[in-house]
């Protein structure tokens, strides 16, 4: 009788086991992916936004001088995907790769778009699909004659 009461108080610990290996620690990897996506897109999104500022505050000063329109250097395109590049680089730490799909200037409504996207390695594939993460971020450039 006593080899029996034994041999039960076995199974139990071997079935918690396994119901911690297969339900809890995914789970547990699960909520972990989930939090980190929120965080990457976070970071992503203000990556966007200070490149769309960046851009948007390099305008062509002497043709506005001389026109009194508002048109964008050439260096608004550069500085909106450089500014965002740099913004972005410490996701790269977090199983993130930020990259900057478009940089959209706009003379006509005197913005400027920065799109970017960040692949995410994921902890447990099975559960989350590969992700991949989109924002968009527009600035408009202001120009105020005194």
């Amino acid at each position: 009788m006593a080899r029996r009461l034994w041999d039960e108080a076995g199974y139990s610990m071997a079935l918690w086991a396994i119901v911690i290996a297969t339900v809890i620690v995914p789970l547990m990897a699960f909520g972990t992916d989930v939090n980190r996506m929120y965080i990457v897109r976070t970071e992503l999104q203000q990556a966007a936004d200070a490149g769309a500022l960046a851009g948007s505050r390099k305008i062509d000063v002497a043709y506005f001088r001389n026109t009194g329109k508002v048109r964008f250097s050439g260096e608004a395109y550069g500085e909106a995907a450089s500014v965002a590049s740099l913004n972005s680089a410490s996701l790269e730490h977090k199983g993130a790769h930020p990259r900057v799909d478009a940089v959209i200037l706009d003379n006509v409504r005197h913005t400027v778009t920065v799109r970017m996207s960040a692949a995410m390695e994921i902890m447990v594939p099975v559960i989350t699909p590969r992700t991949t993460i989109h924002v968009s971020s527009t600035a408009q450039a202001r120009v105020v004659r005194r």
